[in-house]
This record gives C-alpha cells, sequence and structure tokens, in this order.
C-alpha cells in the first residue's frame, strides 16, 4: 500500500529551523520549493496496492532521494546516510530534523519499482513540458547531439574466465529447473564443480599448460551443450545461449576459416562438428560485436579515436543550444556508430517536450548519407560538415566533381569519366562505382592513387543528400557559424558526465544506465531552472510551480469518477 506526505507541519520541521543556514539560491532549496509540485505521491500510484500491505516511505520522499543521489553523485548507502545527518537534505526532503530515516536497500527498490511499472521518465518529462510552457525551449531554437563515452560497471573478463562464468551460469540454469534427468547428467558429467569453481594453479607462461586448460574448458562447455540441445525446455536453451556465443566468438580450431565465428543460422552443426576436435585455440583479433563480460553482456569494446579505448557504453544527449536545456537522452553499445542513433536520439525528445526541433547541429560521426535522408523525411534541417573518408594525402571523393544528371564524374586533373559499373553496398543495395581508365600517365597519381587499374569513385545509395550537404556547406555563409554553437553542448556533456558523474556507469544494462542518466540531467535541467528565468528563486520557481499545478490539475479531471 503507498505511503502519502503528511502535509502537518510541526516545529521540528527543517524548514522552520533551516531557512536561515541553507543557502536561498543553492539546488537544496529550490528542491524544498518546487519538489512538492514536481513530485506526488498521485504520480506514482499505480506501483502500489490500492487496499493491501504494509503502507510503503512516500513515493514523492524517495523520487526526491533520488534526485539528490544523483546530483551528488553518491551511493544508496551515502545517500541514506544524508537523509539521516544532512541538514541540507532533510531540509529539500521537507522532513523533521529528528527523522531517522531508512534503509539504504529502500532506495534500491524504490528504482526498481519505477522500472518495472516504466514510470523512471515521468518526473523529467513533466519538468521538460513546463519548461515548455514557459518558452524556455522552442522548436524554433537551434539544438544539438553528441554523445560520450560511460565506462562500464562489470570488469572485462579474457577468454578463459568468460568461458569458465558461462559454464557456471549454464550448470546453475540446469539444476534450477524441474529436469532431473538433465540436471543429473550434469552431475554425472562432474559439471558441477563449475558452481563453486576456482581456476587451477597452472604456469600461464608455459603454452602446453594453457592449451590443456583451454582443451580441459572447451570440452566441457560442449558437454553442457549437448545436454541441452535437443532438450525442449526453452529456458536452459536461453541461458546457455551465451555460452554458445562466447564459444563461437573466441575459439578457433585447427579445421576452421576465421570468418566462421561471424556466420548466421549454424551454430548447432558447428558445435556438434566442433565438438570432437581436439585442439582448441584461442582467436587471434576481435571478434564482431564480442562479448566482453558475463556479469554485463551488453558491455562492448569501444573507441574515442585510433588510440584511445573503453569498455561499456556511449551516452547520448541533445539540448537547445539556446538555453542548454538536456531534451532527450539515449544510450547504446560503446561499439555502435553514433550515426545509428542519430536520427531517434533527436526525435525521441518529441515525447518529453512535445515538438520536433527545426534544426540540429551535429558532429561528422552522427551523419552519413542515409542519416542525411533519414533527417530529410523528419523535415529537420541538419547542420553537419560532410565526412571525408580515407587517407589525407591523397584526393577525397569530394574533391572530384560528381554529375548526377549526367552520370560523370570528373577527377581533378580534369579528366571524365562515364564508364560506371554497378555494386552493392553493405546493406545489399544497388549503387554504382565510377572508374577512371588513365591514370597511369597523370601527374597527379601519386596525390590520388597507388591502385595498378586507376582510380575508382563509389556513390552511395543517397548520394544526392550528401552532395546537397557539401553545396550547402560550401556556399552557405552562415554554415561555419551555425555549425560553431555545437561547442554549447561540449559544455553541457562536461557537466553531465564529469560535473555528476555519468563517465562510469553504477549499474549493469543498458536500461538502468539509461535511468542514472535520466535522473542526472533531471538534476541538471532543475538546477538551470532559476538561472534561465533570471530571477529570485522563490518568483522563478513560483511561475514553475503554477505551470505544474495546472498540469496536475488537467491531469486530474481527464481521469474517469470512481
Amino acid at each position: 500500500m503507498m505511503g502519502k506526505k503528511s502535509s502537518q507541519k510541526t516545529i521540528q520541521d527543517a524548514d522552520y529551523i533551516c531557512t536561515q543556514v541553507v543557502p536561498k539560491d543553492s539546488f537544496y532549496h529550490n528542491l524544498f520549493l518546487l519538489g512538492p509540485a514536481l513530485f506526488r505521491d498521485e504520480d506514482f500510484s499505480e506501483m502500489y496496492c490500492d487496499n493491501n500491505g504494509r503502507k510503503s516511505l512516500p513515493p514523492s520522499l524517495m523520487a526526491k532521494v533520488l534526485l539528490l543521489q544523483e546530483y551528488e553523485n553518491v551511493s544508496d548507502r551515502k545517500a541514506a546516510e544524508n537523509v539521516k545527518y544532512n541538514i541540507a537534505w532533510k531540509h529539500a526532503l521537507e522532513v523533521p530534523l529528528v527523522y531517522e530515516g531508512f534503509d539504504h536497500s529502500s532506495i534500491c527498490k524504490f528504482r526498481a519499482r519505477l522500472m518495472v511499472h516504466e514510470l523512471e521518465e515521468k518526473p523529467f518529462r513533466k519538468l521538460c513540458k513546463a519548461a515548455k510552457e514557459l518558452d524556455l525551449i522552442d522548436p524554433g531554437n537551434l539544438h544539438a547531439v553528441d554523445s560520450s563515452a560511460i565506462i562500464g560497471h562489470a570488469q572485462q573478463q579474457d577468454s578463459y574466465t568468460l568461458i569458465e562464468e558461462a559454464i557456471k551460469k549454464s550448470v546453475n540454469a540446469i539444476l534450477s529447473t524441474e529436469n532431473k534427468e538433465t540436471a543429473e547428467a550434469v552431475k554425472n558429467g562432474g559439471l558441477t564443480e563449475y558452481c563453486d569453481y576456482q581456476r587451477p594453479d597452472i604456469d600461464w607462461d608455459k603454452e602446453k599448460e594453457k592449451r590443456e586448460y583451454l582443451k580441459k574448458l572447451v570440452q566441457d562447455a560442449h558437454q553442457v551443450l549437448d545436454l541441452v540441445t535437443d532438450k525442449e525446455d526453452e529456458k536452459i536453451k536461453k541461458d546457455t545461449e551465451l555460452l554458445r556465443d562466447i564459444l563461437n566468438q573466441d575459439i578457433v580450431y585447427e579445421e576452421d576459416n576465421d570468418d566462421n565465428s561471424d556466420s548466421e543460422g549454424s551454430n548447432d552443426k558447428k558445435e556438434k562438428q566442433n565438438s570432437d576436435k581436439k585442439d582448441p585455440d584461442i582467436r587471434d583479433g576481435v571478434a564482431k560485436d564480442r562479448i566482453i563480460s558475463t556479469v554485463d553482456t551488453e558491455m562492448r569494446h569501444g573507441r574515442k579515436s585510433s588510440s584511445q579505448k573503453f569498455n561499456g557504453f556511449k551516452g547520448h544527449i541533445t539540448i537547445d543550444t539556446k538555453t542548454e536545456w538536456i531534451t532527450n537522452l539515449t544510450v547504446s553499445s560503446a561499439n555502435q556508430r553514433d550515426s545509428e542513433t542519430g536520427v531517434s536520439t533527436v526525435t525521441g525528445q518529441k515525447d518529453h517536450t512535445g515538438y520536433l526541433p527545426e534544426e540540429v547541429v551535429a558532429d561528422s560521426g552522427y551523419v552519413t548519407a542515409d542519416t542525411r535522408a533519414e533527417f530529410s523525411e523528419t523535415e529537420i534541417k541538419l547542420t553537419s560538415p560532410v565526412r571525408k573518408q580515407g587517407r589525407k594525402e591523397y584526393y577525397h571523393k569530394y574533391d572530384f566533381d560528381i554529375d548526377l544528371e549526367n552520370m560523370e564524374v570528373t577527377c581533378p586533373a580534369g579528366v571524365t569519366t562515364d564508364k560506371a559499373y554497378n555494386s552493392k553496398d553493405n546493406k545489399g543495395r544497388k549503387i554504382k562505382v565510377f572508374h577512371f581508365e588513365s591514370c597511369d600517365d597523370c601527374e597527379q597519381r601519386k596525390n590520388c592513387t597507388t591502385a595498378k587499374k586507376g582510380r575508382t569513385i563509389t556513390l552511395l545509395y543517397h548520394e544526392k543528400e550528401a552532395l546537397k550537404a557539401l553545396k550547402r556547406q560550401r556556399e552557405d555563409g552562415d554554415f561555419e557559424k551555425t555549425y560553431y554553437k555545437r561547442y554549447i553542448i561540449e559544455r553541457k556533456i562536461a557537466e553531465l558526465f564529469f560535473g555528476h558523474g555519468m563517465r562510469r556507469a553504477r549499474f549493469f544494462g543498458k536500461r538502468k544506465i539509461k535511468f542514472q542518466m535520466l535522473w542526472k540531467a533531471l538534476a541538471v535541467n532543475f538546477k538551470r531552472l532559476p538561472k534561465l528565468l533570471d530571477k529570485a528563486p522563490e518568483v522563478c520557481l513560483k511561475k514553475v510551480k503554477e505551470v505544474l499545478r495546472t498540469e496536475n490539475n488537467e491531469k486530474k479531471a481527464a481521469e474517469p469518477a470512481v
């Protein structure tokens, strides 16, 4: 049953005593003023039973604790301590000075309730809509999108540990089911040793000992998979899928080609073939979309640059560059390209703000010819430089004059060709490749290509969109001025990721990490409110409170009468 915050005031309440202690322009005093309108018990009523069970802690109180926690970037245990001992927190939470607080596990349980009932975005959305009503954000303002690395909470595991832990998970899954026959086979096969497994004491500098240990691991792994391959228990098959994927990505055999592990649709067949092989080895290089942890299976290898690597995720945000208000955020895998999430991140802000921006600025990492076409369909103007690929010492593709009307390409030396052949891109779509045959005697060859058969120019499937963007970049006098404003989002990312601790994840999995990022963004926006309205905190928050109250009353009026 949901507990509700009492409106009864006492002489021990923090707001009677701490008014002179807590600064009036602080985050804590602003939360004290605005908290009752932003966080209401009624907003979270669907998480609780109406007429049964012991009363919970007031959800409005717990929501404010989550906000303060992400604002200060503290753990659940430290947050619970602050509720009990910190005067500023007591003032913000509107609790008496003698309030004893609660166990830190209550924060974890409340967070889980929010996620189960999919209410974690509700306060963020509520504040964004209030900002829209107050004209703090506007579709006519220039918006920006950018990303930054999030270091995963789990530790990267080597191939040996991945296989060990995956076997352990699979064995535990089998033993936890009601299939006694399979469970008995696991016990008879000696596989239960992985339930309390310790890696054997071998000399890791000796290749022979490592190979023998790897051989044992792979044999045990195939033994587990053979037990569940022909079984009907879907739960066991699902839990052993991780082990199957790890073997396919990290293990090769003498008879294998390097490409075998990336093929799809023949995993079971390959496992039966490979289970009889005697010489498994660790794959050289990194398999595509490689799993790097059994604890957080969504973690991936990522790169900030060619020399900077990280393990974890990417966090993407969009902001209104005029007011620096965060309008949306998403979390993607570390190995996922920004261009794959850019459009969805920008268009997703409509759920929070109720509008799509008219113009968005982004760096070249977010933009390909395909994404330009997607932005054109949404009628959002995209300001981003055309990305140049290839070696810097050679002429780039767009140093050539591409004429799509006449289907001709002219090189920097003035040679024109219309000779082209059909090909397909990585998505199987038809494209054209133009070929220059007269490159042998060209004076510009050393600056153009080393190919014996001459230079080729590949036209993208959405080449027209790329050329339109290139033309605008070269001819639009305001392009550089508009693109320069992208620095504003870099400043906001620094505040979110370094100032409030979003650089490191506290949870496992994309959804929980998005929860962490969402509430940090809520704290950053909340902190920004008084500065945007440029008035005394009490005055500006009074206006926000009126907007929130109006929204709350409209929702209440729309609810059916009981």
